[in-house]
């Protein structure tokens, strides 16, 4: 499993390529980002949307030494409205060609939130598929990042789509996205096959996105389930820069080397 870092702003860091130089200079060996410019001032992301053809020749230069690059997009599927849909996965191009230029393992996309389960699953299959084909044209796999449709996402078994864990908003409600299951642990090993991708952060009941160990989230169950299912893609720590420190980042990349390598013993 490799250890990777999100940069929207790192601590006072804001200029995007000065946070991927930390990154590199902190030992993660990988690096997500957002597909959208950000908040001026706040955090950054790369505007897949201005860039040129040298600035992305200048992103991939910067990204060599990383062994894992994994993009988080800005637009939100929505799974009930047809033309809403469609409109989304159009803005989603930009993000694709940017995957297949740089060599991006995953994109990870947002769906809507809970509705009418028929309505979301009808919805949600035709965006699916069609992120499947791009995907396989740009060469690139597609994380959903969702709280319900893990079972959908097992069923259609598309080659180029599978599941983005997000450590933090999965015990959102008291953790009823996985309650069928036990733990967030039991959910992993549920769904293994599927899972391509995780954010990890704690969550203490009313923040989320701050350190591990800061919140109630068991973390060992996690780490355990995913090196029984030997799990051997990239673990993103996605840390608020509002709430932590980057020294808090570095401590929580020690943290799961070390329980990593002893579950690994």
């Amino acid at each position: 499993m490799k250890i990777g870092c999100m940069i929207w702003r790192i601590g006072d860091i804001l200029d995007f390529y000065d946070q991927l130089d930390w990154v590199k200079a902190n030992g993660f060996e990988e690096v997500s980002f957002w597909t959208i410019p950000g908040s001026y001032g706040h955090w950054q992301g790369f505007d897949t949307e201005q860039a040129t053809k040298n600035d992305i020749v200048v992103l991939k230069n910067a990204l060599c030494d990383l062994s894992e690059v994994d993009l988080h997009a800005g637009f939100p599927l929505n799974s009930m409205d047809e033309d809403s849909r469609n409109a989304t996965l159009q803005k989603l191009i930009p993000t694709f060609e940017l995957a297949g230029n740089i060599g991006a393992s995953t994109i990870t996309i947002h769906p809507d939130g809970m509705t009418n389960k028929v309505s979301r699953e009808t919805g949600l299959t035709s965006s699916l598929i069609q992120l499947n084909d791009l995907g396989k044209r740009y060469n690139t796999m597609v994380g959903i990042e969702t709280e319900w449709d893990m079972p959908l996402i097992e069923r259609l078994d598309l080659p180029n789509v599978g599941i983005t864990i997000d450590t933090g908003h999965l015990h959102f409600n008291n953790g009823k996205a996985f309650e069928l299951y036990g733990s967030l642990g039991g959910m992993i090993k549920r769904f293994y096959k599927k899972i391509i991708h995780l954010h990890l952060h704690d969550y203490d009941g009313q923040l989320d996105h701050i350190a591990i160990g800061r919140g109630n989230i068991d973390f060992a169950d996690i780490i355990e389930a995913l090196c029984a299912v030997q799990f051997d893609g990239s673990l993103c720590l996605e840390i608020n820069p509002d709430r932590e420190p980057p020294e808090a980042i570095c401590r929580n990349r020690d943290y799961l080397r070390e329980m990593i390598a002893d579950l690994m013993l």
